[in-house]
């Protein structure tokens, strides 16, 4: 397991919310303005998912070493893959993201392992 991790707890939390008010949310997001938000929604959800609950399984400590480098892309990619999802919920919900990161750099990445917890302000809007 690598040290790169991210809490799950706010991605369940947001994952029940979506639950509990799956039928507003279908009702007021299939069809907003036109526009099918709804699949935004689920698959920004799935996303997050998949990424949250892999990364602990992408090894740093390879013994190859073009296999780390294959793992360390791996994790960059992971976390540009919780960040646009982050992006494109507070696009679909109409609120001003926090992540306005216009340089990316390690340093940056680094701080985005804390992410999820702007999903607290996603969650609240909803419920």
């Amino acid at each position: 397991m690598n040290p790169y991790t991210l809490d799950d707890s706010l991605l369940q939390q947001f994952k029940q919310a979506v639950f509990d008010h799956d039928d507003f949310l279908i009702n007021a997001y299939c069809d907003f303005n036109g526009e099918n938000r709804w699949n935004l929604i689920c698959s920004a959800k799935d996303w997050l998912s998949v990424s949250v609950n892999g990364l602990p399984y992408i090894d740093l400590n390879h013994e190859i070493d073009d296999v780390r480098s294959l793992n360390v892309a791996q994790l960059i990619m992971t976390y540009d893959i919780v960040v646009e999802s982050v992006k494109k919920l507070f696009q679909v919900f109409d609120l001003e993201h926090l992540l306005k990161v216009t340089t990316p750099s390690l340093t940056s990445l680094y701080q985005m392992t804390g992410i999820l917890s702007r999903y607290e302000l996603v969650s609240q809007h909803i419920r």
